[in-house]
């Protein structure tokens, strides 16, 4: 891989993590850890001898002789030829250039990888936290990218011992975030490893990890099924491997009913209307360093809306009650106005059977003349 490609590497990877405000955090260094082991461990290296990795540039020492059965070879700096005796017969000297070329190429692969992942680190945290690695005459070129971040990481919030009765607090309740069983033993098992970053010595057991794990489940109800599974199973076979062969199939068991039935395969705490899963809480923001500031000005701008919408909402309030006003007003008018024209009715019923029989007469004499 050419020095081009492995700086486009590292460049894409800028793009993945945003530099840090303040003081790091031990959670954002092990995602750090995460974006650039896959890009260490994919660029071709030592292809001559096949032993070593370009990881062992952030692995700790003592991790990457447990992986690869001995301490990182730095590769030296070679001359352009190889030396190779006057006499040496051919296939000698073929081998000798092939191996000085290989050598030559992993010199040049090293360089570039150490210097792109230590400008990488640089860029992404603050000075404050690793000035104290700066040398008065070779400034941060000298320092290894490993020994960068084990110096911020021991300068970092989260390693405290104070920090893993927090974490263990966080993985009692990280059942409800999770968004199935999966996803749920990758927070505890995060959770066991940062534990063992902190204090190698007091670490969170797969013991521990059992019993926030069991509890959890038996407090959701979700896998009942799978509960009984469990503890039906004799007090020696009972172990965190166990636990997580028997509710993953639960998992999996449920996920293919749900889609058969098309129905949702709820996870973590809060339950269904109907009282048959907890549905799943939604996922958790991912945090960036960088958030938008709030400003005097934007906060009186949102009083100056709040003030304006109560004005508004006051004015139509005083148009309602002229309107219901105006309505009870019209309402009394028709009730005298209807009130008075019965009373002309009943006047008229009154009137009528007199002028009837005083009428009455008069039209007999007329019909008796004509």
């Amino acid at each position: 891989m050419s020095p081009e490609e492995i700086a486009a590497l590292f460049a894409a990877a800028r793009e993945k993590l945003h530099p840090v405000v303040g003081q790091p955090t031990d959670a954002f260094i092990n995602s750090l850890r995460e974006v650039l082991t896959p890009i260490l461990l994919e660029i071709p290296y030592d292809e001559a001898n096949a032993k070593h990795s370009l990881i062992g540039l952030i692995m700790l020492r003592e991790e990457y002789i447990v992986e690869y059965g001995e301490a990182f070879a730095v590769p030296k700096q070679l001359k352009a030829y190889p030396t190779v005796a006057d006499d040496a017969k051919a296939p000698v000297r073929a081998k000798l250039e092939a191996e000085h070329k290989a050598q030559i190429a992993d010199w040049v692969t090293f360089s570039t990888v150490e210097r792109e992942l230590r400008h990488f680190i640089l860029d992404t945290f603050d000075e404050t936290w690793y000035m104290e690695l700066r040398n008065a005459k070779h400034f941060y070129t000298k320092v290894k990218p490993r020994d960068l971040l084990e110096h911020l990481q021991n300068e970092c919030l989260g390693r405290h011992a104070v920090d893993v009765l927090q974490l263990t607090d966080l993985l009692r309740k990280c059942h409800v975030e999770a968004a199935g069983i999966n996803e749920y033993i990758n927070m505890l098992e995060d959770g066991q490893r940062q534990s063992i970053r902190i204090d190698e010595d007091n670490p969170i057991t797969n013991g521990t990890l059992l019993n926030v794990a069991t509890g959890a489940m038996l407090k959701t109800k979700q896998f009942p099924r799978a509960n009984e599974e469990y503890e039906a199973l004799a007090k020696e076979e009972k172990n965190w491997s166990a636990w997580k062969k028997i509710y993953k199939k639960a998992q999996g068991n449920e996920r293919v009913q749900a889609a058969v039935s098309g129905d949702s395969a709820g996870f973590g705490g809060a339950a269904t209307a109907h009282g048959d899963h907890p549905q799943p809480a939604p996922p958790a923001q991912q945090q960036h360093p960088q958030r938008d500031n709030v400003t005097l000005t934007d906060i009186e701008a949102c009083f100056d809306n709040m003030a304006a919408a109560a004005q508004t909402q006051s004015a139509a309030f005083d148009e309602l009650v002229k309107s219901n006003a105006a309505l009870v007003k019209s309402v009394a008018e028709l009730t005298k106005s209807n009130a008075a024209l019965t009373k002309a009715n009943k006047t008229t019923a009154l009137l009528y059977p007199l002028v009837t029989n005083k009428l009455q007469p008069m039209n007999e004499c007329r019909a008796q003349v004509l």
